[in-house]
């Protein structure tokens, strides 16, 4: 299985009750994935990186979250092992993107370019609730936090982020 197809969707963040059961909460905007079930399979990443197809249950939904269920899991301590994995769906099975959206996976470690130098890599897509923030590890070692706007990222395509660093950074 060739992960680039896949994306992370959820994380299992703890066990629910004595019959196997686990809390999930979801990843981004990607609550709609787990109520239009009918259209999605899921996977979970296992210990050796790989990915297992698994039979989903889902209950609870709420915004971000929701209790989880497989055959498979049907005691406390084996959801207890559960907790810190990753559940993924494939990327052909989410609806497209708009031209100005991106899946924060897709972002990450990408190279960003200025004035056609590498500047540096995307490190991680963090999100406090007041808009998306793009951390970059640049070059010489440091790491720096930018607002994703159009103005400062000005283009994005699948391998590189052309961006105009303020001049206050």
């Amino acid at each position: 299985m060739n992960k680039n197809n896949y994306i992370k969707v959820a994380k299992i963040i703890a066990s629910h009750g004595i019959k196997g059961q686990f809390k999930i909460r979801f990843s981004e905007d990607f609550r709609n994935v787990f109520t239009n079930k009918s259209s999605n399979d899921f996977f979970i990443n296992t210990s050796d990186s790989a990915l297992e197809k698994i039979d989903l249950q889902l209950s609870s939904i709420k915004q971000n979250s929701c209790i989880g269920s497989c055959i498979k899991i049907v005691s406390r301590n084996e959801s207890d092992m559960l907790k810190g994995k990753e559940i993924f769906c494939l990327k052909t099975n989410l609806p497209k993107l708009t031209e100005d959206e991106f899946y924060y996976s897709d972002l990450e470690n990408k190279e960003v370019l200025v004035d056609g130098a590498v500047y540096g890599i995307i490190r991680a897509v963090l999100n406090f609730g007041a808009g998306d923030i793009i951390e970059i590890n640049k070059l010489d070692g440091e790491i720096i936090m930018l607002p994703f706007k159009k103005d400062i990222f000005i283009s994005v395509s699948s391998d590189k982020i052309v961006a105009k660093i303020p001049n206050f950074i």
